[in-house]
């Protein structure tokens, strides 16, 4: 599935004291959906990229766990870069 990345909340912290993040996405039948991200966890590097390109990125390859939540360890595949990027790392 298509999603566009339009929001990247700041960092949060986890009750055992790791951080994350919440990419939040419109996916391409106009629903919402998001997915959280801890750093130290092995599928982050899947989302580094988009992360690094920030809000408008275009990603493909997106697989949903329910009706909100895309499943961290989907292997996005970037296919629009933004023209500005914005980055949290």
């Amino acid at each position: 599935m298509k999603a566009e990345l339009f929001n990247i909340q700041n960092w949060k912290l986890r009750d055992d004291g790791n951080r994350y993040l919440v990419l939040e996405f419109m996916l391409s039948n106009g629903s919402y959906a998001r997915t959280n991200l801890v750093p130290t966890f092995r599928n982050f590097k899947n989302w580094k990229e988009i992360i690094k390109y920030g809000k408008g990125t275009i990603v493909d390859n997106i697989e949903l766990k329910g009706d909100i939540l895309i499943d961290a360890d989907s292997k996005p595949r970037i296919i629009l870069k933004p023209l500005k990027q914005e980055s949290l790392l």
